[in-house]
C-alpha cells in the first residue's frame, strides 16, 4: 500500500478533529432563587422513600496519551489497514469481540490516536476521513458494542463513492480475493441485486448497485461489499476490486466471537434491516457452483471471475 500522503488543508482537518473529538458541554443547571419563603410550610408525615430504579451503568473514557495531529492518525490508521499476523478476523487492530476488555479497546484505538465516543446504543464509535492526493476522503466508520464490559460485536464501515481509485487501494487487503485467499472458502456468498437503478430527479442511469456477501459464519465474521453493473437484460457480475471488476466504493465489516448465540441479524439489525438481507440470493443456487469452486475460480490469474443472472429476478 503506497505510504506517501499529502497533507490536507490545515483548516479542514482541525475542523474534522475538533467534530469528532470534542466533548459536550456540559448541560447548565438552574440555580436555585434566594427569595425567602413567604410562608412557613407545615411539616409533612415522614415517608418511607422506594429504592432508586436500578439503571445501566455508563462507560467513561479520559484521553490522557499524546495528543496527534490528524496527518498523524490517517498515516496510523493505512499502517493498520495493512493487517497484522497476529490478528486474524474477527480480531480487528488488536481488539477481539468477546475477549478483549474495553479499557484494552481503548488503549488500543488511543495508540492509533482515535478517541471513541461513548453511545448508549452502540457503546462506542469514532469517525474519520482518510485522504489521499487531492481527491476527496474515504471515510472510515467504526462502532461497538459492550457486554459486561467487553467488546462482543462491532462494525467496520467505510465508503469511498466518489473515490473508489483510494478506495480500492486502500481496503485491497480486505477484497474478496484476498479474504478467500487467506481464510479459504466461505460459508456462504450471498447477493442482493436491483432492476432498478433509483436514479432521482429525472436523471438518465445507465447502471444499478448490488451487493456481495462473504458469510465465514464458523469464525464469527461477514464482510458486504457495494458494487455496481450496467443495466441490460441480464445483469453481469464480476465482484472483484481488480480494474476489469465492478466491486468497490463501500464495504462493511461485522464481527463477534464465534461462539456468540445472539445470531448476527440481531447484532446487525440497528445498522441493515432484517428485511433488506431477506432479498438476498445464494450464489451456489444462481449459478450451481459450490464454494470451493467459487474460491478456486476468485483466484484465478487473468480476467477478474463473473457471473451472470437475469434482470427480472431482482426486485
Amino acid at each position: 500500500m503506497k505510504r506517501g500522503l499529502v497533507r490536507v488543508s490545515a483548516s479542514l482537518m482541525v475542523f474534522f478533529w475538533a467534530l469528532v473529538s470534542g466533548c459536550a458541554s456540559p448541560v447548565s443547571q438552574p440555580l436555585p432563587s434566594s427569595d425567602p419563603p413567604t410562608s412557613t410550610p407545615s411539616p409533612s408525615p415522614a415517608r418511607t422513600m422506594p429504592p432508586p430504579p436500578t439503571r445501566t451503568p455508563t462507560f467513561s473514557f479520559v484521553f490522557t496519551g499524546p495528543t496527534l495531529s490528524p496527518e498523524q492518525v490517517q498515516t496510523n490508521i493505512l499502517l493498520a489497514l495493512e493487517g497484522d499476523p497476529g490478528c486474524e478476523l474477527p480480531c480487528w487492530w488488536g481488539i477481539t469481540p468477546g475477549k478483549t476488555h474495553l479499557e484494552d479497546a481503548y488503549a488500543r484505538l488511543a495508540e492509533v490516536g482515535l478517541l471513541p465516543m461513548p453511545d448508549r446504543i452502540w457503546g462506542g464509535y469514532f469517525m474519520f476521513i482518510l485522504f489521499s492526493g487531492a481527491d476527496q476522503g474515504v471515510n472510515l466508520d467504526y462502532r461497538f458494542r459492550v457486554l459486561e464490559d467487553t467488546v462482543n460485536y462491532f462494525e467496520v464501515r467505510s465508503e469511498g463513492i466518489y473515490n473508489s481509485r483510494s478506495f480500492v487501494r486502500i481496503w485491497d487487503r480486505t477484497s474478496p480475493q484476498s479474504i478467500v485467499t487467506q481464510y479459504g472458502p466461505p460459508s456462504r456468498v450471498l447477493i442482493r441485486g436491483s432492476a432498478d437503478p433509483g436514479c432521482e430527479g429525472g436523471q438518465v442511469c445507465n447502471s444499478a448497485p448490488y451487493e456481495f456477501w462473504l458469510y465465514y459464519d464458523e469464525q464469527g465474521f461477514r464482510i458486504r461489499y457495494v458494487g455496481t453493473v450496467e443495466l441490460s437484460s441480464s445483469h453481469e457480475f464480476c465482484p472483484t476490486f481488480r480494474n476489469d471488476g465492478n466491486l468497490g466504493g463501500s464495504i462493511r465489516i461485522y464481527l463477534k466471537a464465534p461462539d456468540d448465540e445472539v445470531p448476527f441479524e440481531q447484532h446487525m439489525s440497528l445498522s441493515y434491516p432484517l428485511s433488506l438481507l431477506q432479498k438476498t440470493k445464494d450464489l451456489v443456487e444462481l449459478t450451481g457452483m459450490s464454494m470451493e469452486e467459487f474460491a478456486e475460480r476468485l483466484q484465478q490469474p487473468g480476467p477478474s471471475f463473473c457471473f451472470s443472472t437475469p434482470r427480472d429476478i431482482w426486485p
